[in-house]
């Protein structure tokens, strides 16, 4: 017989974590300069009880004085990594995003809850404007679509002023991956975080006027440095805890399932219709399939359109279909040009960052979930967490997955496909590896 809250009068004792932060340097310093060399930035993770999720990645970006009467324009999204991975000692990727910044601009608003995304600032890369419509320019002109909590697209400096960019970045906002599972997790080698640094333009650009982006936009040829750069890793504290855990990895190991983002990028194609596809397999994916995401950007990447994935009222994509295994996902093509896209996805939109259609086409993309694990369908009451469970379509058997998509104008874009693969991370006494 169940008993009512008000007549449980039963203590339970609560096994919790509990973390203090450590703070850890690149290998090579904690200051470097973005030049456009792509260079790389390598965090050496020692062997101890953390939790990747908690932990925050910390820089500071001085961008110079652009020249008198000009402004500098920067890009609020976590622009400057292009490349993220996260490796065994032996090189094995449990982390591996090529096109970190280009995602994290597509999905991350569709993953944050509104309520959390409310609490955010500037550092933490996505945040509320805090404004009305019109002081909230977007890159490729116009302004925002809602007055105060619709994400802030760009931060515009002083007249020939240096602009200053702060950043305090959390792990878990790198979604659908190993960061974002609030786990302790403990690795009996030493783990490798490998941060690509992305090019200046990438970061930021200049215009002539200090309300319009679009007035006259120019790369400047400048190196912007980087200091101060930090990651705060969430160790745990309790020794219970972190004894409990070390126990479990050196006797019968930790096996925990996990998401791992496989992509593909398509840009060689022009015309009216095109098509992109990815094979997955157990090899370059994992054991499941959970859900893909799609996003079309321009190919225009200078000056304001280093993240034009607008698609407002068609503007791009005027419709799409997608397929698994040349099966149609849905009977018919998505129209976007009269919000079709949006009333299909509106379920997996509930809460979030996307508070309405012209936000959501604004940074537009789409999302087959495979798991049906993102819909706010009741999953807060789940007996165990969302990451635990083993969902998807099996990859016992290779998947193609493709989007063929009319193309206004027949303009060259970027498509990219995120694939979200579940695989399972086998940590040992014996050494640290991902089971597929």
């Amino acid at each position: 017989m169940a008993t009512s809250d008000s007549l449980n009068y039963r203590g339970v004792a609560l096994l919790h974590p509990k973390y203090k932060y450590t703070r850890v340097l690149p290998t090579s310093g904690s200051s470097t300069t973005l030049d456009g060399s792509n260079s790389e930035i390598t965090f050496d993770i020692s062997s101890r009880v953390i939790n990747l999720s908690r932990s925050v990645l910390t820089f500071t970006m001085t961008i110079p004085a652009p020249g008198v009467d000009r402004f500098n324009w920067v890009y609020e999204t976590m622009s400057a990594i292009s490349r993220i991975r996260f490796s065994t000692e032996g090189g094995q990727d449990l982390v591996s995003l090529n096109y970190l910044s280009e995602y994290l601009y597509t999905v991350l608003p569709r993953e944050m809850k509104m309520s959390n995304f409310l609490t955010n600032d500037a550092t933490d890369r996505l945040y509320p404007s805090n404004s009305l419509v019109a002081a909230n320019p977007k890159s490729v002109g116009g302004a925002g679509d809602v007055n105060y909590v619709e994400p802030r697209y760009l931060a515009v400096g002083g007249n020939n002023t240096a602009t200053t960019v702060q950043v305090r970045f959390p792990l878990k906002y790198i979604v659908n991956t190993l960061f974002g599972i609030d786990k302790d997790l403990y690795f009996k080698e030493t783990m490798k975080l490998h941060l690509t640094l992305a090019s200046t333009d990438r970061v930021f650009f200049t215009s002539a006027d200090a309300a319009d982006p679009t007035d006259t936009p120019q790369n400047p040829n400048v190196a912007v440095p980087i200091t101060n750069m930090n990651l705060y890793l969430a160790v745990e504290s309790d020794e219970d805890v972190a004894k409990m855990v070390q126990g479990i990895v050196n006797g019968q190991g930790l096996h925990v399932p996990f998401p791992y983002v496989a992509e593909k990028l398509e840009s060689s194609q022009l015309g009216s219709t095109q098509v992109a596809s990815v094979t997955l397999s157990k090899q370059n994916g994992g054991t499941r399939l959970q859900k893909v995401y799609y996003s079309a950007f321009g190919n225009d990447l200078k000056t304001n359109r280093a993240y034009d994935n607008s698609n407002v009222a068609g503007v791009r994509v005027t419709s799409f279909q997608t397929k698994l295994d040349d099966q149609p996902l849905t009977e018919f093509e998505v129209r976007v040009t009269d919000g079709m896209d949006f009333a299909l996805q509106k379920e997996y939109l509930e809460g979030s960052v996307l508070a309405n259609r012209s936000v959501f086409q604004s940074r537009w993309s789409w999302v087959d979930d495979f798991s049906q694990l993102q819909k706010n369908n009741g999953e807060d009451h789940l007996s165990v967490p969302k990451e635990n469970l083993l969902s998807g379509k099996p990859l016992d058997v290779q998947k193609i997955y493709s989007v063929e998509s009319q193309v206004a104008g027949g303009a060259q874009l970027r498509h990219y496909l995120w694939c979200v693969c579940q695989r399972t991370l086998s940590s040992t006494k014996d050494g640290v590896k991902y089971l597929v």
